[in-house]
């Protein structure tokens, strides 16, 4: 088995401006859990960002921003949809990939006869009024397209709990997350739901054979666990 990538989320001065960008996408992740349960679903909530990265990048660097590199933007938000949609597969994340590859299919059918810097900026900048603008975005600013010459944009999902194996089968198969990051995680959540077919996120996802995705977490733990201390116990019937 593939040893999976290393966690690259610090809180360390020099990655500050990305630490308190990366941790403002995890907690709107969280804002969505409660959402979903608001509005009576699981709670839990997922999006998807695209980074731009600078080319070429080594080893060392491929996976932090530099300081001359476009900052990140939220181009998917999505909410556990499980009662509302009538439908168990509706969880955060598969929802957020299902509305991914739609966007890529409206951004390949717009961008054609485009540059290729055109389409593969379009996959990062376009259908922006899709996002939720409850986001504090102080740093979630879009780079202009012609900012983009010399990157390569990477999609990233940041979701308030752990994924589970379903989630993390269509994490995979989409071909287009570099990195997940998490709140919860699946062994905290277990302890309020169910501890049942628990298969940690890494580990799931470095059984792949063709793409390797970083799974990066627990961060902001106990705040995305409260949502579940306060559904599980109450739907289920405990104390």
């Amino acid at each position: 088995m593939r040893r999976p990538p290393r966690s690259t989320l610090s809180s360390s001065s020099a990655a500050s401006d990305v630490y308190k960008r990366q941790t403002a996408f995890l907690q709107r992740a969280i804002d969505l859990s409660a959402a979903a349960m608001q509005r009576g679903d699981h709670p839990f909530g997922a999006l998807i960002v695209a980074r731009p990265v600078k080319l070429p990048a080594s080893s060392e660097t491929q996976d932090t921003e530099a300081a001359d590199t476009p900052p990140a933007r939220i181009v998917v938000e999505a909410m556990n949809s499980v009662h509302t949609g009538n439908d168990p597969t509706g969880h955060a994340e598969t929802n957020a990939i299902r509305q991914l590859g739609a966007f890529f299919a409206r951004e390949k059918k717009a961008s054609a006869g485009s540059s290729a810097e055109s389409q593969q900026w379009a996959a990062a900048t376009a259908a922006m009024d899709q996002v939720c603008a409850a986001a504090d975005n102080g740093d979630l600013q879009l780079a202009t397209p012609a900012a983009l010459k010399g990157f390569e944009v990477r999609f990233e999902m940041f979701t308030s709990t752990e994924p589970c194996i379903m989630c993390c089968g269509a994490i995979y198969w989409s071909f287009a997350m570099h990195r997940v990051v998490f709140g919860c995680p699946e062994t905290v959540l277990a302890k309020y739901a169910t501890d049942d077919f628990l298969c940690p996120a890494q580990e799931t996802l470095a059984r792949g054979k063709h793409q390797e995705i970083a799974v990066e977490g627990p961060f902001l733990a106990e705040e995305a666990a409260k949502l579940h201390a306060e559904y599980w116990p109450r739907v289920l019937g405990g104390n």
